[in-house]
């Protein structure tokens, strides 16, 4: 049952699945989700969120299992601490420029999420914000993130890739990431932050770090289309190498490109 205030939206999942609503569309008078609006509605598949709406309260879609896709609009500026908890349905996710805060355990358990795009206008990611989304694979933080809590993105097990755009970067907790993450995905930066990187506390503990943002360097390409390939490797004082040593590693692909490797 939808809530009589007309700027907030709240409703009730009764037991009964004959009730359960499975697809919902807010009305453009609400200008904020409430806590726990949508908690546990499970057959909730479908939903639009208007562009009244400003912000995402605390447990709102908790153990909304049944979406797998969400775009959240424009003018929601805070996403609350456990927004989205649990929902293990989620594939596509879209955090609009919008967006400052990512609260504590804001999606906690998505572990349907491959991907993960965090705006630039983002100052702060709060604990275990994401942890336990072991579906992800690439996740990409936007240049204005000044803070990472504890936990963030730990139990991201199969993670690949992290792309920083931040150029002031910041000391994290080691358990920000998994073990799994800091031995085996790639940490990429801006040019020219190399010594920063590698100097600060949690970043500096990713085996392989990069210099430069990529362009889908680790995706196949089209099918008319060839997959990049290493093809040479060489290190700091530009002797060819068989295999990766410590320190920094020149690497030079099949279609021309170079890129700068760091190994620990």
């Amino acid at each position: 049952m939808v809530g009589q205030e007309a700027a907030r939206v709240s409703i009730v999942c009764s037991p009964s699945a004959n009730s359960r609503p499975t697809a919902l569309n807010i009305p453009n008078s609400v200008t904020s989700i409430g806590s726990s609006a949508f908690y546990g509605c499970s057959g909730l598949t479908s939903l639009n969120i208007p562009n009244s709406v400003t912000s995402i309260g605390y447990e709102a879609f908790y153990g909304c299992t049944g979406l797998t896709s969400l775009n959240i609009p424009n003018s929601v500026t805070s996403i609350g601490s456990s927004a989205f908890y649990g929902c293990s349905g989620l594939t596509t996710l879209n955090i609009p420029n919008s967006v400052k805060s990512i609260e504590y355990w804001a999606f906690y358990g998505c572990s349907g999420l491959t991907t993960l795009n965090i705006p630039n206008s983002v100052t702060s990611i709060g604990s275990s914000a994401f942890y336990g989304c072991s579906g992800l694979t690439k996740v990409v933080i936007g240049s204005s993130v000044a803070g990472i809590g504890e936990s963030a993105f730990s139990g991201c097990t199969n993670i690949e890739e992290v792309v920083s755009l931040v150029r002031m970067i910041f000391n994290i907790n080691k358990n920000v990431f998994s073990d799994q993450t800091y031995l085996n995905a790639v940490l990429y930066y801006p040019e020219g932050r190399s010594k920063a990187y590698m100097a600060a506390t949690g970043w500096q503990d990713f085996v392989y770090m990069e210099e430069g943002v990529p362009s889908g360097i680790h995706e196949v390409a089209a099918d008319d289309e060839t997959e990049q390939v290493e093809v040479a490797r060489f290190n700091a004082n530009g002797a060819r190498i068989d295999q990766p040593v410590k320190g920094l590693n020149i690497i030079r692909y099949n279609d021309g490109t170079v890129k700068k490797v760091y190994v620990k």
